[in-house]
């Protein structure tokens, strides 16, 4: 069976995220990728948008989500996109990671993520 995937690498989005109250009062850099399984078994013979996923609405979807609310945990977020994205049509799958850099505003204590796996029912 043919698989088809959307790639997307390193989005920075800024969002309000973090259980501390300093985190609470500013924006804070997020970096998202994804691996996006879709329209299983397609094949892409007509160069036409409508038979396809269009990106734009996966990046709506992101910018929209990260600016929502206040979450307090990356994994509440990650859960959030996953399940706006698999509502996509045609969406069979998606991994998902969520990296937060500057951990508690410390430039030396690096990155810290989540990685969702999930699939549409």
């Amino acid at each position: 069976m043919n698989k088809n995937k959307v790639i997307l690498r390193g989005l920075e989005v800024n969002t309000s995220i973090g259980i501390y109250d300093f985190e609470k009062s500013e924006l804070q850099p997020l970096i998202i990728s994804m691996e996006i399984e879709y329209l299983s078994g397609k094949e892409f013979t007509n160069d036409n948008i409508d038979d396809t996923l269009n990106y734009e609405k996966i990046l709506d979807v992101i910018k929209k989500t990260c600016a929502q609310k206040h979450y307090n945990l990356l994994e509440t977020l990650a859960e959030d996109l996953c399940n706006h994205i698999l509502s996509l049509n045609g969406i069979d799958c998606i991994k998902l990671l969520i990296e937060k850099p500057n951990v508690l505003k410390s430039e030396k204590s690096g990155i810290i993520g989540v990685e969702l796996v999930r699939h549409n029912k």
